[in-house]
This record gives structure tokens, sequence and C-alpha cells, in this order.
């Protein structure tokens, strides 16, 4: 049996704070709206989905299995923070990193806002993340030992990294400019990197397909975000974002991009540097969202504690430096993950935009300014409205029940309304909205609606008796959540509704 070795410790304590953090906070605020969504497509498993690849929602499905709760859905994002953390030091300490450098990275992969904020969240982002990072971890062991086997292991990562978030072809294209230095160059001569391609568009193939068969939903989807939100993304907040999300740790990945100038020993991973940089360039010059870079830091975050344990001399005095920046860093935790009432976090978070002058975590897709994150915004009012929807569908007789659709106007309407169904016994809600046009039915025969909507309507094509029910009353709530009672129908519903589904899926050839 191994020893347990000082590294050891040091993981199995780092991962040990982690699990407590989500633990006990994972379950303080409700689901966030995409959460809802994704959770839907665990119940719809397919080669593919209108916002991106299966992976999330084959995730989905094991959270499912679980038992659908909050715990159990923010539990594989947690999950996979904790490999991360794994990954960094295991990575400092195979390039010769001291303990305290391996416990300075760990830390910052641990506090960091950004890493706690994305393994919060059911979605794809924090899988996304362990991704990009194991690329880099299998990258440089294949630099250190030369053994072609850990191309074939870069190239299963790759493929489930697409199966992910196609975003992370922005760092495999970064990282493979590593092949141009010098010492790396040989590779390119022998058949493993184009073996290691292989198996990377051989496992993306299905997907691939389902995207040509259904008229390429992701360019649907990806001009839909230009329109309504990348639009509002300007270069100079996309920067600024990237040196305050990290807290102090900015001090541990700043160093880490400017080492290997600096540093002569570390000068052989410089490739990582540019493949930073580079990534940064493609996302500026694509308007990309600040949090698509956030799956490189973990990277830095390993040269910036070899870098200080080189300037320290490999002393204690990297494990103080890390202490001090965790100190620094935790007042800004409520930022990441949500640790205070929802009332204490308004107040915090005027007084860090007003008074500390960190404005970018309350920027929403809007352009606009808020009192709170549009994160903590998009996890509160969701059950409160499923309330008010079962409150008025169990007024109705049985008979009535019976023919009533319930239709949500967004896929947040219609995920909450699913997920919270058993515990209101309700009927499963329906949505023309991202994902759910795949699965809506064409056959739906009904002679009553009940819609959820962000948009006040006065009247309905279909039935003649339109009622406005209720509204979501959450203060903090992003939208408003209307509910609409429709009756009396004044057309012939199922012919209709026939029609109108199909015209809506062969949009996207489904």
């Amino acid at each position: 049996m191994q020893r347990l070795t000082p590294t050891h410790w040091l993981i199995g304590g780092l991962i040990l704070v982690k699990l407590i953090i989500h633990f006990a906070t994972n379950t303080f605020y409700g689901l966030h709206r995409d959460e809802f969504l994704y959770v839907s497509e665990g119940e719809y498993l397919g080669w593919g989905y209108m916002e991106g690849p299966p992976m999330i929602a084959w995730l989905a499905k094991a959270a499912i299995l679980l038992g659908k709760t909050s715990f159990t859905v923010r539990l594989l994002p947690a999950l996979a923070g904790v490999l991360s953390i794994l990954l960094v030091v295991r990575l400092v300490k195979h390039l010769g990193g001291s303990l305290s450098a391996q416990a300075l990275a760990g830390l910052a992969v641990l506090f960091s806002p950004t890493m706690l904020g994305s393994n919060t969240l059911f979605q794809p982002v924090s899988f996304n993340q362990l991704g990009w990072l194991s690329l880099t971890y299998l990258l440089v062991r294949l630099y250190q030992t030369q053994n072609p086997r850990y191309w074939y292991g870069l190239g299963i990562v790759a493929g489930l990294g697409l199966l992910t978030k196609y975003s992370i072809a922005f760092w495999a294209v970064g990282l493979a400019l590593s092949l141009l230095w010098a010492p790396n160059r040989k590779w390119l001569t022998t058949r493993h990197p184009y073996i290691a391609l292989g198996i990377a568009l051989l496992m993306f193939l299905p997907n691939f397909l389902w995207q040509v068969n259904h008229s390429w939903p992701l360019l649907a989807h990806m001009e839909e975000l230009r329109a309504t939100q990348l639009v509002n993304v300007k270069p100079i907040n996309f920067i600024i974002s990237q040196l305050q999300t990290q807290g102090a740790f900015l001090f541990v990945w700043l160093p880490g991009l400017i080492a290997p100038v600096l540093v002569k020993p570390m000068r052989s991973y410089a490739w990582l540097s540019v493949a930073y940089c580079s990534t940064l360039i493609l996302l500026l010059f694509l308007s990309g969202k600040s949090y698509y870079l956030y799956g490189a830091y973990t990277s830095l975050f390993v040269l910036g504690a070899l870098a200080w344990d080189h300037w320290l001399k490999q002393s204690r005095k990297t494990l103080v430096l890390g202490a001090v920046m965790v100190l620094f860093t935790v007042p800004l935790l409520p930022l990441a993950i949500p640790i205070l009432p929802l009332d204490t976090m308004v107040k915090f978070g005027q007084f860090v935009r007003d008074d500390v002058g960190l404005v970018g975590p309350f920027r929403w897709e809007d352009g606009e300014m808020h009192d709170l994150r549009q994160d903590y915004a998009d996890m509160h009012g969701w059950e409160e409205m499923v309330q008010n929807v079962a409150k008025h569908y169990h007024s109705l007789s049985p008979e009535e029940q019976a023919q009533t659709h319930l239709y949500g106007g967004s896929y947040g309407h219609a995920g909450a309304i699913n997920f919270y169904r058993e515990k209101y016994d309700l009927p499963e809600a329906h949505s023309f909205s991202a994902s759910f046009v795949m699965w809506i039915p064409e056959e739906f025969p009904y002679t009553r609606q009940i819609q959820i909507d962000d948009n006040w309507q006065e009247s309905s094509d279909f039935f003649a008796e339109f009622v406005f029910v209720d509204s979501n009353r959450h203060e903090w709530a992003r939208d408003p959540g209307y509910i609409y009672d429709k009756a009396e129908p004044q057309i012939d519903i199922p012919p209709a509704w026939k029609e109108l589904v199909r015209a809506e899926k062969a949009e996207f050839g489904f």
C-alpha cells in the first residue's frame, strides 16, 4: 500500500474544504433558469440540442437518477471542481513545484471566485473548464515524458470536450501552437497527433451529423446570442472582467502569464502563455462573453505558483502568500456563491459596486447595471411561480384539468414547472423556447391553456376568454412570470396546434 505523502494530505484537505463550501451553499438559493433547461434535456436524451452538445443532458440524466433535487443537480459541478483541484496540484508537483507552490495553486483554484461560481451551477461551464485543464495537464505530461500514449488521452479529452461545449476548440487551437516550439516540432513528423485529432473528430461526429440534419441550430442559437447579448459585450469590459474575477489570485495568474518570459527555467512552457493570449484575442474578435475564457486560468495558476516558488526560493513564504490572497479574496466570495440572505446580498452588492467600484458583476446581458448579480436574480421566483400555477390549476374541476395545457413562454417557465411538477401534482409543461421545441408533441388536444410568459398580453388568437391570473411577486426575480388562463376556443384547436408545432419544428429540421 502506497504511503500517504504531504501532497496527498494537501489534496485531501483542499477537496474537503471545497465540498464543505458547496454542500453548505448549493441549496441556499433556488435553481438558475438555465439549470431547469439542462435538467429538462436530461429527460430527452439525444446527440444534440439547440443550445449546444449533448454532454450536459447526459450528466443531467445521471443527476436525475440520484434524485431530482437542487442538491443532486449541483453535486456534479462541485465534483468537477474537485477534479480540477486534483489536476492542478498534481501538475505543479510534476513540474517540480514545492509543497508550498502546490498549496498556492490549490488555494487559487479552491477560492477563485470564478471557479466557485462555476462549480455552483449545473451548466456546461464547470465541465468545460475541467476539459481545458485536462488538455493542459496531458500536454504538459506528454512533453515531460515524451510518451506518445498521452496523445490518445488528448484525443479522448478533446472529443469529450467538444461534446460538452464547443468553445474548448479555442483552447485546443491555442495549445496546438505549442507544436511550433522547436523542442515539440518533432511530433508533427509522427502519426500520433493526427491519430489524436482523428479520435476527437470521430467522437464529435454524431453531434456534427445531428447539427447537419437539423439545419445547424447552433448557428441560429449563436445568431440569437449575438443579437440579444453579445452585441452588448464591449472589449474594455471584457478585459476589465478578466482582471477582476479572480479576486486577489490575480497576483497568481498574471505572474504566471508573464513568468515564462522572465524566468529562464520556465521558458519551455511559454506556449501556455501564448495559448492564453491567442484565445483572449480570438474571443475579443468574436465578442465572446467574459466567462468563455475562465477555463484558461487554472493553467495560469500552475505557472504562477511555479513563478512565486522560483522567486521566493521554494520557501514557506509561497504558502504565506497564498494565505494572504485567500484573506483578501474571501470578502468577495458572496459575489461568487450565494452565501448571504438575499436582502443582505443586495446591500453587499450595492456597497461593492458603488463604494468599492467593482461594477463588472452587476452588468447584466442587457448591458445595464443592476443591484443584484444576474445569476442570483435568475435563481429566484421560480418555485413561487409554479405555486401560483398550481393554485390556479387545482382550482379547476377535474374535467377542466384533463383538458388543460400548460405552456411556458420561455424554457425557464416550462423547465421550472416540470422540475416541480411532481411536488405540485401538475402535468408536463411545453414550450417553443430553446430545446423544448424538439420534444413538444404534435398531438395534444386541449380546450383550455394556462400560459406563463414575461410579456404582457391582452388577448389570444386561439381563445375567446383570456384572463390574467397572477404574476411573480418576488422582489428580486428577474422576470415577472405573468400567468394567463385561456378558455372557450374560437378555432378547432387540434389541427391548429399540429400546424403550429410542425411549422416551429420544420425550421430546425425536427
